[in-house]
């Protein structure tokens, strides 16, 4: 019996002493979850806080919103020559005016259903030294600091049906003229009058007719069909343009190709538009045709690749004079990641053109050539150029020959 009383006595005393502890365990466990003297969030609420601080956020949970933009500065070594005495020369810090002109932007979208989805677009430029701005006796190119938009537009777009934008933005044929394949078109393509100081060797000479440029506009691309897509746009009260490109992959090659189409409408003495490359680039009273087109191969196991473009364009400044420019452009290279750390492009590239007054019966003339490097650094996407180019202008009268050169070396960092 004394036995028995004892076990019982202790099974209840342990079962005391254990409910004690838990009960104090759960004390201390709630008192420091509450925050009174325990640390076992604080590390995870000062990790949401800090990204909740570095986050875009969204207007809403159904539309997305992306941030972007690239950053790309150069120095240019430049020098020119009129072949009578005079020359000069200088060390600029610039920006380009290609694609690599440093912007940012935002852009996103949503979807209606698994066919429709609706998107837009915001894109800024920003500035302080062009390079085609600038001069012999200025290096900041005239050109005012702050932003300038690019892109301002809205689209609506089915995989069945292609896809309807409006605002701000590329016209049909923008970039019609430089489709390239060789991995440096960012720092090298036809519009070459954009590394040229402009001097001594007329940057008119060595313009590649683009498109439309960006401009306000209402533009339709259908779906991509064996490699095809074709785009027509309308605006700025005086233009309209249609572009054919093709994209497709044969085996180890890869080709790519486009032809487009502008016409700016002479609208008496004061005009809506600008020109072929660029319909919101101010007023002139006449009209313009232009037929421009590029293309690229390149065969992926070597990386050997050869780009071309070529257009045409009229220009009616009186009744009965048209002005017929041509040109011609070609490069080719080797694009290949030889080092590991991304892909390496090298390339030779030869520019020639003609600008025929048909009222003066007289033809200029000018050809260029350059080389260059691109080194793309993946683990940053970052990368760093190289390139030379030579300029040379025949004009009617003038029995010297005007020549320029540039040598650009800079970076591009995209984000």
């Amino acid at each position: 019996m004394i036995g028995g009383r004892l076990l019982k006595t202790s099974s209840r005393f342990a079962l005391a002493a254990a409910a004690g502890i838990f009960m104090t365990g759960y004390a201390l466990s709630s008192a420091q979850a509450g925050g009174l003297g325990g640390d076992c969030c604080a590390d995870l609420e000062e990790r949401v806080a800090e990204l909740e601080a570095t986050t875009v956020r969204k207007g809403n949970r159904k539309v997305s919103v992306k941030l972007y933009g690239i950053i790309t500065r150069a120095v240019l070594f430049w020098d020119e020559d009129n072949g009578a005495g005079l020359s000069n020369s200088d060390v600029y810090n610039v920006d380009i005016a290609m694609s690599g002109i440093s912007r940012w932007g935002i852009k996103g979208g949503a979807k209606i259903n698994s066919d429709v989805s609706v998107g837009y677009k915001f894109e800024w430029s920003s500035s302080d030294s062009l390079l085609h701005n600038t001069s012999p006796t200025d290096d900041d190119g005239a050109e005012a600091e702050g932003l300038a938009l690019r892109h301002n537009v809205i689209h609506i777009k089915s995989k069945s049906m292609g896809k309807l934008s409006w605002g701000h933005s590329h016209t049909a044929s923008d970039k019609v003229a430089e489709i390239d394949l060789s991995g440096t078109k960012r720092f090298a393509r036809s519009n070459v009058n954009n590394t040229l100081v402009d001097g001594f060797v007329a940057r008119g000479l060595f313009a590649n007719f683009d498109g439309g440029g960006r401009g306000d506009r209402v533009r339709y691309d259908t779906p991509k069909l064996a490699g095809f897509v074709l785009s027509a746009s309308w605006g700025e009260s005086d233009y309209w343009d249609v572009a054919l490109r093709f994209a497709q992959k044969f085996g180890d090659f890869k080709v790519a190709a486009g032809i487009g189409y502008i016409e700016t409408e002479d609208d008496g003495t004061t005009g809506d538009s600008g020109g072929c490359a660029n319909v919101s680039g101010g007023t002139q009273p006449f009209g313009e045709e232009c037929l421009i087109g590029s293309g690229g191969i390149l065969h992926t196991p070597s990386g050997f690749n050869i780009n071309f473009a070529a257009g045409k364009r009229d220009d009616g400044i009186a009744v009965g004079d048209t002005d017929e420019d041509t040109y011609w452009y070609i490069k080719a290279g080797f694009l290949k990641n030889w080092f590991g750390m991304g892909k390496s492009g090298i390339y030779g590239e030869y520019f020639a053109s003609e600008q025929e007054d048909t009222s003066a019966n007289t033809t200029a003339e000018g050809t260029m050539w350059g080389l260059g490097v691109v080194q793309n650094f993946d683990a940053a996407a970052f990368q760093m150029f190289a390139s030379y180019r030579f300029y040379e202008e025949d004009q009617p009268g003038d029995p010297t020959s005007d020549e320029s050169s540039s040598i650009l070396l800079g970076g591009s960092m995209k984000f």
